[in-house]
């Protein structure tokens, strides 16, 4: 059984085999460094995340690192952050607008007075 084993493990193919799974796996690991570093660079300017998010995907293996980077990453890039916050400030400056806008025509509506009735109308 041993010999047969051996034979098999020897051979050319098995070989080359185990060379193209190594080098792809290295490659796919390549790959995934290369995304997370362009990732965290888009959603942070903080280099003490950024070292730490690299890192954990070099050292904790490509699929431990990958899934422990997904969980700490933030949410939005830095760009999706920028457009978030002049949103914001573009609706507050609305609202603001709004706001003045139904003060105005509040005073400039002119006040309608009812009539007052008198004794003979009452009658």
């Amino acid at each position: 059984m041993s010999d047969i084993l051996k034979s098999i493990l020897e051979s050319d193919i098995i070989n080359t085999a185990m060379i193209l799974i190594l080098a792809y796996l290295a490659f796919l690991w390549i790959a995934i460094i290369l995304w997370v570093t362009k990732d965290i660079i888009h959603r942070t300017s903080n280099m003490l995340h950024q070292i730490l998010a690299i890192s954990s995907v070099i050292f904790l293996t490509p699929l431990f690192g990958l899934l422990i980077y997904l969980i700490i990453r933030p949410t939005r890039t830095l760009i999706e952050q920028e457009y978030e916050e002049i949103i914001t400030e573009l609706c507050e400056k609305v609202e603001h607008t709004r706001k003045k806008s139904t003060i105005i025509t509040k005073k400039q509506q002119p006040s309608i007075k009812k009539p007052a009735i008198t004794k003979e109308e009452k009658k």
